[in-house]
């Protein structure tokens, strides 16, 4: 996700907001105060401007605060997400622990071969 991107609401967020369509306008602090209204984000966040439904079926906007975790961005060519670029990208990821369970493997055949 990056500031400019358009993105859909999704899970963990409430059910009546998911398939919410908003624009990232900046990563969030732990605590916002958007128009008003108060916004806590435990993990990483970001202000968004759109219309969604709460967990009560209220609609929320046109600003406000959401977890990273309840947005997927909706790209039309391969932009960097500034999340991964924090947390790393899944191909990295992927490769470090097939390179882990392969030594496991290898050791545990080594392993095998001594009994």
């Amino acid at each position: 996700m990056k500031p400019g991107d358009v993105a859909m609401v999704k899970a963990p967020y409430a059910e009546p907001g998911r398939g919410a369509v908003v624009q990232v306008l900046r990563a969030s602090r732990t605590a916002e105060c958007i128009d008003g209204k108060s916004y806590f984000c435990e993990a990483v966040g970001w202000v968004v401007e759109g219309w969604v439904r709460d967990h009560g079926g209220t609609l929320q906007g046109p600003r406000l605060a959401i977890a990273d975790e309840c947005l997927r961005p909706l790209r039309w060519s391969n932009g960097e997400d500034e999340v991964l670029r924090i947390a790393g990208k899944p191909q990295e990821i992927v490769r470090d622990l097939t390179r882990q369970v392969e030594q496991l493997r290898a050791a545990m055949r080594r392993a095998a071969e001594g009994f």
